[in-house]
Protein backbone atom coordinates (compact mmCIF):
# COMPACT_ATOMS: atom_id res chain seq x y z
CA UNK A 1 0.00 0.00 0.00
CA UNK A 2 1.48 3.29 -1.02
CA UNK A 3 2.20 6.71 1.14
CA UNK A 4 1.69 9.12 -1.35
CA UNK A 5 2.06 12.97 -0.31
CA UNK A 6 -1.65 14.91 -1.30
CA UNK A 7 -0.72 18.61 -2.40
CA UNK A 8 -3.90 20.86 -3.06
CA UNK A 9 -3.34 23.15 -6.25
CA UNK A 10 -6.15 25.53 -7.40
CA UNK A 11 -8.44 23.40 -8.77
CA UNK A 12 -6.21 20.25 -8.91
CA UNK A 13 -4.71 17.61 -6.62
CA UNK A 14 -1.45 17.26 -6.83
CA UNK A 15 0.04 13.40 -5.74
CA UNK A 16 3.86 12.73 -4.96
CA UNK A 17 5.17 9.16 -4.46
CA UNK A 18 8.56 9.11 -2.64
CA UNK A 19 11.11 6.43 -1.70
CA UNK A 20 10.04 2.48 -2.42
CA UNK A 21 6.49 3.99 -4.01
CA UNK A 22 7.95 5.75 -6.32
CA UNK A 23 9.31 2.44 -8.07
CA UNK A 24 6.63 1.28 -9.28
CA UNK A 25 5.96 4.01 -12.19
CA UNK A 26 2.92 2.73 -12.21
CA UNK A 27 -0.56 3.91 -10.09
CA UNK A 28 -3.65 4.02 -9.75
CA UNK A 29 -5.96 6.89 -8.52
CA UNK A 30 -9.03 6.43 -7.12
CA UNK A 31 -11.67 9.05 -6.76
CA UNK A 32 -14.84 9.57 -5.24
CA UNK A 33 -17.10 12.72 -4.09
CA UNK A 34 -18.97 13.41 -0.85
CA UNK A 35 -22.60 12.77 -1.67
CA UNK A 36 -22.45 10.23 -4.53
CA UNK A 37 -24.10 7.90 -2.98
CA UNK A 38 -21.65 5.39 -2.85
CA UNK A 39 -18.46 4.41 -1.23
CA UNK A 40 -17.07 2.85 -4.34
CA UNK A 41 -14.66 5.47 -6.78
CA UNK A 42 -16.35 7.12 -9.12
CA UNK A 43 -13.32 7.74 -11.24
CA UNK A 44 -9.91 5.79 -11.68
CA UNK A 45 -6.81 7.98 -13.25
CA UNK A 46 -4.23 5.03 -14.41
CA UNK A 47 -0.43 6.99 -14.37
CA UNK A 48 2.68 4.98 -15.84
CA UNK A 49 5.62 6.46 -15.98
CA UNK A 50 5.62 9.29 -13.48
CA UNK A 51 6.18 9.87 -9.57
CA UNK A 52 4.38 12.96 -9.31
CA UNK A 53 1.10 12.77 -10.72
CA UNK A 54 -1.36 16.31 -11.12
CA UNK A 55 -5.65 15.67 -11.18
CA UNK A 56 -6.91 19.11 -12.51
CA UNK A 57 -10.48 20.62 -13.28
CA UNK A 58 -12.05 19.49 -9.72
CA UNK A 59 -15.58 21.41 -9.10
CA UNK A 60 -14.83 24.10 -6.23
CA UNK A 61 -17.85 23.22 -4.69
CA UNK A 62 -17.41 19.30 -3.84
CA UNK A 63 -15.44 17.57 -0.89
CA UNK A 64 -13.10 14.97 -3.02
CA UNK A 65 -11.74 11.68 -1.20
CA UNK A 66 -8.68 10.29 -2.75
CA UNK A 67 -6.65 6.99 -2.92
CA UNK A 68 -3.97 5.54 -4.36
CA UNK A 69 -2.72 1.88 -5.33
CA UNK A 70 0.64 0.96 -6.68
CA UNK A 71 0.52 -1.69 -10.10
CA UNK A 72 3.36 -3.89 -10.72
CA UNK A 73 2.94 -6.42 -13.50
CA UNK A 74 -0.70 -5.69 -13.49
CA UNK A 75 -1.58 -6.26 -9.81
CA UNK A 76 -2.88 -3.58 -7.70
CA UNK A 77 -1.83 -3.14 -4.34
CA UNK A 78 -4.16 -2.04 -1.85
CA UNK A 79 -5.10 1.33 -1.96
CA UNK A 80 -3.93 4.08 0.45
CA UNK A 81 -5.99 5.76 3.44
CA UNK A 82 -8.05 7.99 1.64
CA UNK A 83 -7.15 11.98 1.57
CA UNK A 84 -9.75 14.24 1.49
CA UNK A 85 -10.13 17.96 -0.32
CA UNK A 86 -12.55 20.04 1.00
CA UNK A 87 -13.40 23.01 -1.10
CA UNK A 88 -12.04 26.43 -0.49
CA UNK A 89 -11.41 29.85 -1.54
CA UNK A 90 -14.35 30.33 -3.84
CA UNK A 91 -14.51 34.16 -3.42
CA UNK A 92 -15.41 34.92 -6.74
CA UNK A 93 -18.38 32.97 -6.65
CA UNK A 94 -19.14 33.97 -3.29
CA UNK A 95 -19.68 37.31 -4.46
CA UNK A 96 -21.37 36.76 -7.64
CA UNK A 97 -23.48 34.31 -5.87
CA UNK A 98 -24.21 35.21 -2.25
CA UNK A 99 -23.40 38.73 -2.55
CA UNK A 100 -20.79 38.35 0.29
CA UNK A 101 -17.13 37.84 0.38
CA UNK A 102 -15.44 35.24 3.19
CA UNK A 103 -12.19 36.66 4.18
CA UNK A 104 -9.25 34.53 5.49
CA UNK A 105 -9.01 34.58 9.60
CA UNK A 106 -6.64 36.70 11.29
CA UNK A 107 -4.64 35.66 12.59
CA UNK A 108 -3.81 32.46 10.99
CA UNK A 109 -2.36 30.22 12.69
CA UNK A 110 -3.82 31.28 16.35
CA UNK A 111 -3.72 30.23 19.83
CA UNK A 112 -6.65 31.32 21.67
CA UNK A 113 -8.83 33.44 19.55
CA UNK A 114 -9.08 34.02 16.24
CA UNK A 115 -10.96 36.88 14.27
CA UNK A 116 -13.57 35.43 11.20
CA UNK A 117 -14.39 38.67 8.88
CA UNK A 118 -17.64 38.57 6.53
CA UNK A 119 -17.75 41.86 3.77
CA UNK A 120 -21.07 41.85 2.52
CA UNK A 121 -22.01 44.16 -0.31
CA UNK A 122 -25.00 46.34 -0.29
CA UNK A 123 -27.19 44.40 -2.60
CA UNK A 124 -27.19 40.87 -0.89
CA UNK A 125 -30.72 39.48 0.25
CA UNK A 126 -29.32 37.94 3.05
CA UNK A 127 -28.99 39.00 7.02
CA UNK A 128 -28.86 36.05 8.47
CA UNK A 129 -26.26 33.38 8.53
CA UNK A 130 -24.22 30.63 10.32
CA UNK A 131 -20.35 30.49 10.80
CA UNK A 132 -19.80 26.67 11.13
CA UNK A 133 -16.37 25.34 12.62
CA UNK A 134 -15.30 21.71 11.72
CA UNK A 135 -12.33 19.68 12.29
CA UNK A 136 -10.85 17.74 8.86
CA UNK A 137 -12.64 14.54 9.24
CA UNK A 138 -15.92 16.83 9.15
CA UNK A 139 -17.14 16.67 12.53
CA UNK A 140 -18.70 19.79 13.66
CA UNK A 141 -17.09 21.96 16.44
CA UNK A 142 -19.26 24.73 16.36
CA UNK A 143 -22.32 27.08 14.86
CA UNK A 144 -22.15 30.39 15.29
CA UNK A 145 -25.45 32.50 14.56
CA UNK A 146 -24.30 35.53 12.39
CA UNK A 147 -26.26 38.93 11.53
CA UNK A 148 -25.27 40.30 8.11
CA UNK A 149 -25.66 43.82 7.75
CA UNK A 150 -23.78 45.63 4.30
CA UNK A 151 -19.65 46.32 5.09
CA UNK A 152 -17.23 44.23 7.06
CA UNK A 153 -19.31 42.09 9.40
CA UNK A 154 -16.70 40.45 12.55
CA UNK A 155 -16.75 37.63 14.96
CA UNK A 156 -14.60 36.00 16.95
CA UNK A 157 -14.12 31.92 17.22
CA UNK A 158 -11.97 30.93 20.50
CA UNK A 159 -11.37 26.43 19.68
CA UNK A 160 -12.21 24.67 22.66
CA UNK A 161 -9.88 24.09 25.39
CA UNK A 162 -6.92 22.06 24.72
CA UNK A 163 -7.45 21.66 20.75
CA UNK A 164 -5.31 22.51 18.18
CA UNK A 165 -4.89 21.19 14.34
CA UNK A 166 -6.55 21.95 11.09
CA UNK A 167 -9.93 23.57 10.78
CA UNK A 168 -12.36 24.44 8.25
CA UNK A 169 -14.93 27.27 8.97
CA UNK A 170 -18.44 27.21 6.55
CA UNK A 171 -20.10 30.25 5.83
CA UNK A 172 -24.09 28.77 5.54
CA UNK A 173 -27.39 30.38 4.28
CA UNK A 174 -30.55 28.54 5.13
CA UNK A 175 -28.28 25.16 5.51
CA UNK A 176 -26.83 25.97 1.83
CA UNK A 177 -22.63 25.85 2.28
CA UNK A 178 -21.87 28.96 0.13
CA UNK A 179 -17.96 28.89 0.86
CA UNK A 180 -15.47 27.58 3.21
CA UNK A 181 -11.88 28.24 4.68
CA UNK A 182 -9.12 26.65 6.25
CA UNK A 183 -7.59 27.76 9.77
CA UNK A 184 -5.08 26.33 11.95
CA UNK A 185 -5.36 26.41 15.97
CA UNK A 186 -2.21 25.68 17.57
Amino acid sequence: MPDPEFIPEGDGMEIILYGADSVYQHYRVGIRTKGSGSLYFDTIYTFIGATQLMIEGLDPNKTYYFSVANVENGVESLFCDEFSLHPVNIEGHLLKEWGVILHQNRPNPFLTQTEIVIEVSVDTPHSRAEIIIADMTGRIISRIPVELAPGLNTMCFKPPPGYSGLLTYSLSFNGTIAGTRKMSAL
